[in-house]
């Protein structure tokens, strides 16, 4: 059975955030997209979400009993715009650029890669900074 890639990446992310500012405790880690979105709520300014894409994994055999899995996993970075629409995009630039180095660092348990494919929905709204990051997390089944 294939490990839960959102769920995985989630928590790999967790344990290697290194921002003071924000601090993985200041951050509401969220488990869909309707949370991230919802995250007004929460009381918390900052947020990073994984969830499985509607393409979810492809996968290809690459030999007699061996097949590449690639596991799709959206993270979203989203900032509450707080004092000023800039400070909300250094902050999310800044937790972007945290991931990245995550993922280059590092990879998430169970997987023999992962790296972000592209990014979109990038939004500087008066309320809002967001960014999505489409990651591949890959693995032999």
């Amino acid at each position: 059975m294939m490990a839960d890639a959102s769920e995985v990446l989630c928590q790999h992310l967790q344990d290697n955030w290194s921002l003071s500012s924000p601090s993985k405790a200041d951050i509401y880690w969220a488990k869909s997209k309707v949370e991230a979105i919802d995250f007004t709520k929460m009381g918390k300014n900052y947020v990073v979400a994984c969830y499985a894409p509607m393409t979810a994994a492809n996968i290809r055999n690459i030999a007699k009993d061996v097949d590449l899995v690639e596991q799709n996993v959206m993270v979203d970075v989203l900032v509450k715009v707080v004092t000023s629409v800039s400070d909300a995009v250094s902050a999310r630039e800044n937790m972007r650029g945290e991931v990245y180095r995550i993922l280059k660092a590092s990879v998430p348990s169970g997987f023999q890669d992962a790296y972000i494919t592209r990014e979109f929905n990038k939004v500087e709204s008066p309320d809002l900074a967001r960014l999505s990051l489409q990651v591949i997390l890959v693995s032999f089944a």
